[in-house]
């Protein structure tokens, strides 16, 4: 059974944190010259803020210098995260409904959903793209090889989301998803009291728009499930680009 480190019933100093542990972070952010070394291994020079347990205390690691390297913010939170194997819905449910108009913008890769909301999108209002979250997070360009941050971007987004119904800071919010069936539209369209619009290109139009991105995806393949899968709904706007 694992030991409960982080449930709020031991201070930082039980939990081996104190004085002992501020000496040793910094021999190890010495030692590993303050870069983080899953950004190093990567090729990329990112300055550590972090000292993190490769194998983590709850799990028997120890504070042996061997089990300890540097990380950033965000690599140690994608790595903490990971290790917590917390399922992250990738249509989440919430209590309650926005206080902000919602509109959900649908289609398929390449499509030119991005596009749309670019358009149409003012500087007050919230765009939610689960792409543009992964390639923030992970810090490479779009529609790249950043999977390992589907998590990690799931929860940022569904967190947003969440937060709708308490604030109005924005004056509306751009949710765009791939959404091909028209039950999986109309459950987002419910949950969130959002208009949707669907945006259409030809087949082959979307699959020439995305040759040009990274080849760790069959693209081709992605374009054509979106379209085996689509179905056409009732009280949806269609817009063709």
């Amino acid at each position: 059974m694992k030991s409960k480190w982080h449930d709020g019933t031991k201070t930082t100093t039980e939990r081996g944190y104190g004085w002992a542990w501020q000496k040793l972070r910094k021999q190890i952010l010495m030692r590993d010259a303050n870069l983080c070394q899953k950004c190093l291994a990567e090729g990329k020079l990112v300055l550590a803020t972090d000292v993190d347990h490769i194998k983590p205390k709850a799990d028997g690691g120890t504070d042996d210098p061997d089990n300890l390297q540097c990380l950033c913010k965000s690599c140690h939170k994608l790595k903490s995260f990971t290790e917590s194997n917390a399922p992250v819905a990738s249509v989440p449910t919430f209590k309650d409904k926005p206080l902000i108009p919602v509109t959900l913008v649908c289609g398929s890769p390449g499509s030119g959903k991005t596009t749309y909301v670019r358009k149409h999108a003012v500087k007050t209002d919230l765009v939610l793209d689960l792409d543009e979250i992964q390639s923030r997070l992970s810090g490479q360009e779009m529609h790249t090889n950043y999977d390992k941050w589907l998590k990690l971007a799931l929860l940022e987004r569904n967190s947003q989301l969440g937060a709708l119904s308490r604030s109005k800071k924005y004056t509306r919010c751009w949710l765009i998803v791939g959404a091909p069936t028209y039950s999986e539209r109309r459950k987002w369209a419910e949950m969130l009291n959002a208009d949707v619009i669907v945006v259409m290109a030809d087949q082959d139009e979307c699959k020439l728009r995305v040759s040009n991105r990274d080849s760790y995806r069959d693209w081709d393949e992605v374009v054509d499930n979106w379209w085996r899968r689509y179905s056409q709904g009732r009280n949806e706007t269609i817009v063709k680009t």
